[in-house]
């Protein structure tokens, strides 16, 4: 039996090394560089039909890209993958693969793909309303434009640029009723230029000016944007009693918010197809570390011979090892566990929840805090108020949390105001502390958590599924 257990164990780690040298040593051939490219061609030419698959197709791709690297592909992969995002309301997720893609571009030496994707980096910026990241990607762009590159084109970044200062200031000066409106919006320069100047001639009571500078909203591509030049042309023809031409308006409104609801079902079924990707991905590198663990045990057989002290030390490695990866498992585990309860309970009863604590006495007390009508400092009495309000809607919110990891006091008071969808600045001023020490806890706070390195964003859609 001994004889056998050390032969089995002989031919399980040469059959290893093999594997291993046969994956180090794949190269990006002919035909895995053509069948990539046509899955591309492929998802490309659905997107508009089927955006759930040409997803699923641009992710396959991923998956092949990652045995047989080519580095050309992967970046075309990532772009379109970013761009799919894009064209369906999740800048967010393109953002992060438009930034792959301007990496790989920097590898490849690439410069006018470098610039055309950090321009659409800056489109996806837009889209949030995010000008000043915006401003940022064109200003690289514009910092590394070549000598000898086109005048013409250099000047239109320019003008981006400029534009982008002018478009801060339309929307901070613009009305909060029309701020909240153009929350969904994916604003180009010409659509809030239009918002802006019919809000101005409403205000100067050019209600005819107002309504045509609305209804050019609606010839626009974006149904959101359609639908908001629909509602407040009729809102205004109301007020002038025009019935009948607000209630054709409001007509065209309600076809405008059908096609917004079919998009927000496939954007919804998009979002649900990548976060089920990203968990295949994690089992992936949940394997890898299990097969890594499988290596440092055959590595303490060899070194059996060696002296005790080196054979107590690496076991003690492995068990610390082993304890971290089971913490770190359960804790994916449960974060799997808590998204799909997320994403069952549904949108409306979210939102619900999500209305019914900002309807509640002490959200009033910090939107007064925050419009400067109370300047004194939260008390132990008004968080422990925000964390009843908190639990009340969401009864195991405290208990997963500290499920996740340890938190100060501090710690805590922030995801409280996390949960109720307090944006960072505004948290920043709640709790008398800078933005950037704010955006430091949610990045430390998603390490200590999950063991590895996050962006602030990433832990507060941790907070959003608890």
């Amino acid at each position: 039996m001994m004889r056998l257990h050390i032969t089995a164990k002989l031919v399980a780690t040469v059959f290893y090394m093999a594997t291993c040298f046969a994956v180090f040593s794949c190269k990006p051939e002919g035909s895995c560089a053509d069948h990539v490219n046509r899955m591309l061609s492929t998802a490309i030419a659905t997107e508009d039909s089927d955006a759930v698959a040409a997803l699923d197709i641009y992710e396959e791709a991923l998956d092949i890209l990652g045995h047989c690297p080519d580095t050309t592909l992967l970046r075309e992969t990532h772009f379109r993958m970013g761009l799919l995002f894009f064209r369906n309301a999740l800048p967010d997720e393109s953002i992060v693969e438009l930034k792959e893609a301007a990496r790989l571009d920097s590898v490849l030496c690439d410069t006018i793909s470098w610039q055309k994707t950090l321009r659409s980096i800056a489109l996806a910026y837009e889209s949030m309303g995010l000008y000043s990241s915006a401003r940022e990607s064109l200003r690289r762009v514009i910092e590394e434009m070549p000598d000898n590159y086109s005048p013409n084109y250099g000047h239109i970044y320019s003008d981006y640029y400029t534009r982008y200062n002018e478009m801060q200031t339309m929307t901070d000066e613009i009305a909060d009723a029309h701020i909240e409106n153009i929350d969904h919006l994916t604003p180009k320069s010409t659509e809030l230029e239009y918002i802006y100047e019919g809000w101005i001639a409403e205000r100067n009571g050019d209600y005819e000016r107002a309504i045509r500078c609305y209804r050019k909203l609606s010839k626009k591509y974006s149904y959101y944007v359609r639908a908001f030049g629909q509602l407040h042309t009729a809102r205004i023809l109301m007020s002038l009693g025009k019935k009948e031409e607000a209630c054709e308006s409001l007509n065209e409104y309600e076809e405008s918010n059908g096609m917004i609801r079919k998009g927000e079902k496939i954007t919804k079924q998009l979002l649900q197809h990548h976060a089920n990707y990203q968990d295949r991905r994690a089992q992936r590198e949940i394997s890898k570390l299990s097969q890594h663990n499988e290596h440092l045990i055959r590595i303490i057989v060899i070194v059996t011979t060696l002296t005790l002290l080196t054979i107590v030390f690496l076991i003690l490695l492995l068990h610390i090892h082993r304890q971290r990866q089971l913490i770190l498992k359960f804790r994916i585990d449960k974060m799997r566990q808590w998204r799909e309860e997320y994403l069952t309970r549904g949108d409306d009863r979210n939102n619900d929840k999500s209305k019914a604590t900002q309807q509640s006495d002490i959200f009033k007390l910090l939107k007064l805090k925050l419009n400067g009508g109370d300047n004194k400092p939260m008390t132990d009495s008004d968080w422990d108020s925000l964390e009843q309000s908190i639990i009340k809607d969401y009864p195991h919110f405290r208990q997963r949390l500290y499920d996740l990891c340890r938190l100060s006091t501090h710690d805590y008071h922030i995801c409280l105001l996390l949960k109720t969808g307090m944006k960072p600045s505004d948290i920043a001023r709640l709790t008398i502390r800078s933005d950037e020490a704010i955006s430091s806890t949610r990045r430390r706070l998603y390490q200590r958590a999950f063991g590895s390195n996050g962006s602030p964003s990433d832990w507060d859609e941790v907070i959003k599924t608890l």
